[in-house]
């Protein structure tokens, strides 16, 4: 049963796809009780945006997805249309755009501010052969392909830098814009003027080798080091910088690099578990519980998913795989963002006794005896 038990373990962790998420069962409700509004003031590219949002006071019941415009009545399209342009008002001389939500929706301002959904000038956007207005058409123009969309190479900013060219999959440059419009910082010390690089090139070089050689050789101002390559370039490091304070220490007078360690990112690693894998997988094995393979839905019983979270070795992991670079977390938000809470759900721990504890309540071949008392389930005493 040893064998058993083992392959089972070795099977579930190759079913998982990344790492360190889903290791408690979340609940999501989607109650609004807000009955406050809102307004928020937001200086973006010399503009004032306000957005309001108006919250019902009784929750809603999510809308049904439509797969086919087709099966939608025309003048119901027309309806959403108008109503979606109603919601919406801006004013030229006043500098301002003015959303009204059905609802209050916490990612608003990262959509608008994040490229997802930013504002754009409408008569440009006309010009480039976009929706004009007219609601009997928006259909037309609803979610292009990338490639068919009219600005799909096309650019209206108002940033630093001006695109100079694009070539897709092998680099794109851009040149200082000197008229720049933010002349003066928005908080003292920020960023304001022209940019401080006459002329920026990002090259898509995707092998490491490659992107390691032209870095070595200088071809490479920056360059992204993966995890699992970081001691190949340790070694060649001259300075180790404080990413926040910008001070440097001197750590290899021999060096060619300028290392900024520890900086934050928004990235993480998961692992989710597929409660119902299809039966012809590869990973499953023989898709039984018969010491070489695991059912298709092995990770549907929730012993086995508190198992894993129990018997995973978190610091470990964090360790020798992120090379101490990584902090864990209990959920969806990673700390220090808005949301985190470090406490609830509690952060899940390395613990073999729980995790034998939890295999051993498991009942996968579901006849009802707990894996613990039952040879022929998934853990054997």
């Amino acid at each position: 049963m040893l064998k058993k038990t083992w392959w089972v373990i070795a099977s579930g962790l190759m079913v998982l796809s990344m790492l360190l998420a889903a290791c408690q069962p979340q609940t999501i409700v989607e109650t609004v009780t807000v009955e406050v509004e809102k307004t928020v003031l937001v200086e973006t590219e010399g503009e004032t945006v306000v957005v309001t949002a108006t919250p019902e006071p009784e929750a809603t019941a999510a809308p049904t997805a439509i797969e086919d415009f087709a099966s939608v009545p025309e003048d119901v399209l027309v309806q959403v249309c108008e109503d979606v342009k109603a919601a919406v008002q801006y004013d030229d001389e006043a500098r301002t755009l003015t959303l009204n939500l059905k609802a209050p929706f916490g990612p608003v301002l990262q959509l608008l501010s994040n490229g997802w959904a930013s504002p754009l000038d409408m008569e440009w956007m006309v010009e480039q052969g976009d929706w004009d207005g007219d609601c009997s058409t928006w259909v037309q123009h609803h979610d292009p392909v990338a490639e068919d969309s009219p600005i799909f190479n096309a650019e209206n900013g108002t940033g630093p830098f001006r695109l100079e060219y694009w070539k897709p999959g092998d680099e794109i440059a851009f040149t200082r814009f000197d008229g720049y419009w933010r002349t003066e910082p928005m908080w003292e010390g920020g960023p304001s003027g022209p940019a401080f690089f006459d002329r920026v090139v990002y090259k898509m070089v995707d092998e490491w080798g490659t992107r390691f050689a032209m870095f070595q050789a200088g071809d490479l101002d920056f360059n992204y080091v993966p995890k699992q390559y970081a001691d190949q370039i340790d070694p060649m490091v001259a300075e180790e910088c404080d990413y926040v304070t910008g001070e440097c220490e001197t750590v290899n007078a021999g060096g060619q690099f300028r290392l900024y360690k520890g900086l934050p990112s928004t990235s993480s690693a998961d692992f989710f578990f597929a409660m119902d894998v299809k039966p012809e997988s590869t990973f499953i094995g023989s898709g039984s519980l018969d010491g070489s393979g695991i059912p298709p839905d092995f990770f549907a019983d929730v012993h086995i998913r508190r198992a894993f979270a129990a018997c995973f070795d978190y610091d470990t992991y964090i360790t020798d795989v992120e090379m101490g670079e990584a902090l864990q977390r209990n959920g969806p938000i990673i700390q220090p963002m808005t949301g985190f809470d470090p406490e609830d759900p509690p952060m899940p721990v390395f613990d073999m006794a729980k995790c034998e504890e939890e295999f051993k309540l498991a009942d996968v071949d579901k006849d009802g005896i707990p894996a613990g008392e039952d040879e022929d389930d998934v853990w054997s005493t």
